[in-house]
């Protein structure tokens, strides 16, 4: 019966590690083993069985500009400087998407307070950080849409503030340029967009030769 309860108590911890996207690991720090739970090959983005257990291969396949933020996070967990282990990174997978992992764990010391083992769960949030983005994103252009509207209010010429509008709106969106045309009807009845103002990020040359356009 109790072999039972035990089975029944590792299904439901593994029906529950998958419901979240979740996985354990366990860090021989002696060997540089590393064993990882069946959902984490997955969350890799690797096929089952392809993890060859090593601590460098782990570390290999975190994405190259957060491995040493990874690595740190690790060494001041080994040190005591941080005893409880969380680092946020990115990862590549072979078929190029990237994707957001949230590692947590804890070290393990013998008797002399030598470290042994590191032992935690890591967590997909790829979803949490691309709503996240969308947020600041959102954020940030209405920062920007903020700035304009009231550099336009404040003062009775709203052409004088411009240039520096358009910087602001250029480079809040990462944008290598932003213009303002004007609508004009020539002599002739033809429809023209007249570039009143251009801004270009370093580096950008005008996009235009002439300021006159023909509206289509």
């Amino acid at each position: 019966r109790t072999e039972q309860v035990l089975e029944n108590e590792q299904e439901r911890l593994h029906l529950a590690l998958n419901a979240a996207r979740m996985g354990t690991w366990d860090w021989d720090i002696e060997t540089g083993t590393v064993l990882w739970s069946d959902k984490i090959e997955a969350l890799f983005g690797l096929g089952r069985g392809v993890f060859d257990y090593r601590y460098e291969t782990y570390l290999s396949l975190i994405h190259p500009e957060d491995r040493s933020k990874v690595e740190s996070a690790i060494q001041r967990s080994l040190t005591n400087e941080a005893p409880d282990y969380f680092v946020e990174h990115r990862l590549i997978w072979p078929n190029g998407a990237v994707h957001w992992l949230e590692g947590r764990g804890k070290v393990y010391q013998d008797g002399t307070g030598r470290p042994f083992r590191m032992a935690g769960t890591v967590v997909d949030i790829t979803e949490r950080k691309r709503v996240e983005a969308g947020l600041h994103e959102r954020e940030t252009i209405l920062e920007a849409i903020t700035f304009a509207a009231e550099n336009l209010l404040k003062t009775p010429d709203w052409r004088i503030n411009m240039n520096a509008i358009l910087e602001h709106l250029g480079k809040t969106i990462n944008a290598t340029h932003a213009y303002v045309f004007e609508h004009q009807v020539g002599a002739d009845e033809v429809e023209y967009s007249l570039l009143k103002y251009e801004w270009s990020a370093a580096g950008y040359a005008s996009d235009f030769d002439t300021p006159y356009y023909q509206s289509p």
